[in-house]
């Protein structure tokens, strides 16, 4: 199964991205694509050149964003499921496949803030549905993923994770406590799967531990 990443370049030299694709090795996969930027030291990738057409400062535009390169990756030759990486998502430990992992229901998630006002018009119409929006990756079927983007909305900003496992009722499902970290005094990779923000990325602890996580090149890096 391949890989992609939905990639946009980032902080110190898109440093997230190197430690994501060292973490590769935990996980069985055959080739890696990325969509959107290239960094100048990354090798042995198929790239898919793609420009964010919205202005990223918002939810909205960030989801029309990455929706705009799964398609671009979809359209590809890559295999016909495939991982969806971003670059700030790292797996820690072996692992042989990738449930659809989820935080509960989301009818428990009341903020009100401009996330969840978009996961709540990814599930409008749906009964009961689940939050599937952790910082993880996630298996998609490209006809599926094509399927859907044709179906619904997607210029409203839906957060394509939700509407993909609530619209297919995937499985194999399990419950998680999303793995994200925003506080720099509390980053320590631990655990099966990492997540982080730019913060972290560009503070020189990031590269400390990840660096001892994950010391040796892996054949992405020149």
């Amino acid at each position: 199964m391949d890989v992609a990443y939905v990639f946009r370049k980032g902080v110190k030299d898109s440093i997230a991205l190197r430690y994501s694709l060292r973490s590769l090795r935990n996980i069985p996969h055959d080739l890696v694509y990325v969509v959107g930027d290239k960094p100048g030291w990354i090798r042995n990738i198929i790239h898919i050149p793609a420009k964010d057409s919205h202005n990223p400062k918002s939810y909205k535009s960030r989801a029309l964003n990455t929706w705009s390169k799964i398609r671009a990756a979809c359209e590809s030759n890559i295999s016909d499921d495939f991982i969806l990486f971003n670059d700030d998502y790292f797996i820690l430990e072996k692992i042989n496949n990738i449930p659809y992992y989820y935080r509960g229901k989301i009818s428990s998630f009341k903020n009100p803030n401009g996330y969840q006002q978009m996961v709540l018009r990814s599930v409008k119409g749906f009964r009961d549905p689940l939050h599937f929006g952790t910082h993880t990756p996630i298996v998609y079927n490209k006809s599926k993923f094509m399927d859907l983007s044709d179906i619904y909305k997607i210029y409203l900003g839906l957060d394509h994770k939700i509407l993909y496992c609530n619209h297919y009722n995937v499985s194999p499902i399990e419950k998680m406590k999303d793995c994200k970290i925003r506080n720099v005094s509390k980053f320590k990779p631990k655990g099966t799967f990492l997540s982080t923000v730019n913060k972290i990325e560009s503070s020189p602890i990031f590269e400390k531990e990840m660096g001892e996580v994950f010391p040796d090149k892996s054949k992405y890096e020149l």
